[in-house]
């Protein structure tokens, strides 16, 4: 059986050494020691188990991270380009607009220069006998009607 070398500070070695003096045990002792040291290689050995498992696991964390960023940078560059051609598509809109209302604010400068001087008080009793007319019952419509119809003769 090979031998294998634990370090110790000297007042525990030399306790050892009395005990195993005294009792015989250095067999014992020995054999203690070689236990210890087994399982401190096997606490090692599950250690850098471990240490090799989160390395995978964390290596698997990095790509996956990688392959979704790399995703949703396409996903904002197609979106990017989408929305760009809207954008075009919107400012052309916008653009002929500004043209249709400049015609538009024209024409209704124009029509306002025209109206102010007209008398809207005529237009105003008119749209109240219109209003009067529709209030009205049906037999007086009629009648109303009949008697139009009568002067028009």
């Amino acid at each position: 059986m090979p031998k294998k070398m634990v370090w110790i500070d000297d007042e525990l070695e030399n306790e050892i050494l009395e005990v195993s003096d005294m009792c015989g045990l250095g067999d014992v002792a020995r054999r203690t020691f070689k236990k210890m040291n087994d399982d401190i290689n096997l606490t090692i050995e599950c250690m850098n188990d471990n240490v090799n498992a989160f390395k995978n696991t964390a290596q698997v964390v990095i790509d996956t991270y990688a392959k979704v960023v790399e995703e949703e940078r396409d996903r904002i560059y197609d979106a990017w380009e989408k929305s760009e051609s809207v954008r075009h598509a919107g400012l052309e809109i916008v653009r002929k607009s500004k043209v249709e209302i400049g015609s538009l604010r024209a024409e209704v400068d124009y029509l306002n220069k025209s109206l102010e001087g007209f008398n809207t008080w005529k237009v105003e009793q008119f749209m109240n006998v219109v209003t009067q007319f529709n209030n009205m019952p049906p037999r007086e419509k009629d009648l109303l009607s009949k008697l139009f119809d009568v002067c028009r003769e």
